[in-house]
């Protein structure tokens, strides 16, 4: 960014002022219209004052800077400012589609490195859970899960503190994905997964909620 504000978007606008400046008919012009009164006559004459280059120069890199975020709307006549506004909305376009891709690897970063693939990853990894009662008491009964790895149900929402949530006021269903961090330092109120139902998932995803979670390993048990 420091290279684009300090060098390349300079560039592009000295560029633009130096093939359209005292261009006619480009709004870089030489000298411009002064309507001058005479008070004592009140007679008018049409004069022209010339325009200090400094004015262009702040003119110009002011349109150049705002093409970043609007459509680039400024009258071109010559054939150097016409090839100057190509160059400029490629570039405009490249940093937008850079900037776009940056920010989608940052926000998936996280996800891609993960290397837990199964249950065994996770308890390998120490990793504690998030999980409704019933289902914290059927994988930690089917599986070798310990029951102090599950998250507690909160106490502040009308929980018992025993694993699992059950609390009424919590809504446990949603809770398991609220609350999951990839790192976290308070293991009674944050975990690192869930064993959830699938189905729970797939209706806050269908709604545009928890879109960057998804189903590790195959389904734990099952439920009639």
């Amino acid at each position: 960014w420091l290279l684009i504000w300090l060098f390349v978007l300079p560039l592009l606008s000295f560029c633009m002022l130096f093939h359209e400046y005292q261009t006619p008919g480009s709004v870089f012009p030489n000298t411009s219209p002064v309507l001058r009164v005479n008070r004592m006559t009140g007679s008018k004459v049409i004069d022209h004052k010339k325009v200090p280059l400094r004015t262009h120069i702040g003119h110009s890199f002011y349109t150049t800077v705002l093409s970043l975020f609007t459509e680039f709307d400024q009258s071109v006549v010559s054939l150097g400012g016409k090839i100057n506004v190509v160059a400029l909305v490629s570039f405009n376009l490249t940093i937008l589609a850079v900037y776009t891709a940056n920010l989608a690897a940052i926000f998936t970063q996280e996800y891609q490195v993960s290397k837990i693939h199964n249950l065994n990853d996770a308890i390998k990894a120490e990793y504690n859970f998030c999980a409704e009662r019933k289902v914290a008491e059927l994988v930690t009964t089917l599986h070798k899960v310990d029951i102090n790895s599950i998250v507690i149900d909160p106490v502040d929402k009308g929980g018992d503190g025993k694993p699992g949530f059950n609390c009424p006021n919590c809504e446990s269903r949603n809770r398991v994905f609220d609350y999951i961090r990839t790192e976290h330092s308070n293991a009674s109120l944050y975990c690192n997964a869930a064993f959830a139902s699938l189905e729970d998932l797939e209706v806050l995803q269908n709604n545009a909620f928890h879109c960057n979670k998804k189903i590790v390993g195959s389904s734990l048990a099952y439920q009639s």
